[in-house]
């Protein structure tokens, strides 16, 4: 359950290719691209990706960790792997290569004036302070000691349905699940030179088991988002649903996913 939780925290803030005919053109997307990085919460993350992602206790568990010297010797070999994969440089440059190519500076200019509206600047801010140092614990807790003690209301959770649908989040979360127990399996599976299953094996073996939590994960997503946006009101959560529906941010929405998936390979 913990660690079906700690994928579902990422999805929460879930929120072509057009090249410049100059050189000052080109400049000013670069710059469009990492303001739209920072004020997208994308950078928040990534950072909860590699504390999850880029650590062979976390991915693959404490316990094996205490097995022999030959377990212990291939834990820090992929440890170091996963170092590697999930390095810093590494991770901003697929993320910003995957929004150059997806977003025109039509459509960035577009994403960044919808940035400034401030029930999206109160969202980041809430995001921000639930997914701070020691904010998934917390989630937990209220989680489990009030919202599974006072029922929200009806109203309320329909907004967060609405919110979930227009964000994909449960088909992100869910397929943040899936590429992150593929990655896992081919770590492991080079790393023990075993080639006799099928990389279409392991990933089918994956989706059939993370599709049968496709309604956990989904209630799961239903509570932490009641928690995250818990001190907005009906009228503000209804005016940043409208903000995630817009045709441009839905757009950003599918490269951030893209980007995401991209650093998961």
């Amino acid at each position: 359950m913990t660690n079906i939780f700690r994928q579902v925290a990422l999805a929460s803030v879930i929120l072509v290719i057009v090249f410049a005919s100059t050189s000052s053109v080109a400049v000013d997307k670069s710059v469009l691209v990492n303001e739209i990085y920072q004020q997208s919460g994308l950078n928040r993350q990534l950072d909860w990706m590699q504390s999850n992602f880029a650590d062979a206790r976390v991915l693959f568990g404490e316990e094996a960790q205490k097995g022999n010297e030959a377990t212990r010797n291939m834990m820090a070999q992929l440890d170091r792997k996963l170092k590697q994969k999930f390095s810093d440089t590494k991770i901003r440059k697929t993320v910003l290569d995957q929004l150059n190519n997806d977003l025109s500076v039509d459509e960035m200019e577009q994403i960044l004036q919808a940035m400034k509206d401030p029930v999206w600047l109160r969202a980041r801010e809430l995001e921000s302070l639930a997914y701070q140092s020691g904010g998934i614990e917390k989630m937990q807790r209220y989680i489990g000691q009030h919202l599974e003690r006072s029922k929200p209301r009806n109203a309320r959770v329909d907004l967060i349905n609405e919110l979930i649908n227009v964000t994909d989040a449960t088909d992100l979360t869910l397929e943040m699940a899936i590429q992150g127990a593929l990655m896992a399996s081919r770590l492991m599976m080079k790393n023990m030179g075993k080639s006799d299953i099928t990389e279409k094996h392991m990933e089918n073996a994956a989706r059939r088991q993370m599709e049968s939590y496709r309604d956990q994960y989904r209630g799961m997503l239903v509570s932490q988002v009641l928690y995250v946006y818990r001190h907005m009101s009906d009228s503000q959560l209804d005016a940043y649903i409208y903000l995630c529906s817009s045709a441009v941010i839905r757009k950003l929405n599918r490269s951030m996913t893209n980007a995401l998936l991209a650093v998961m390979q």
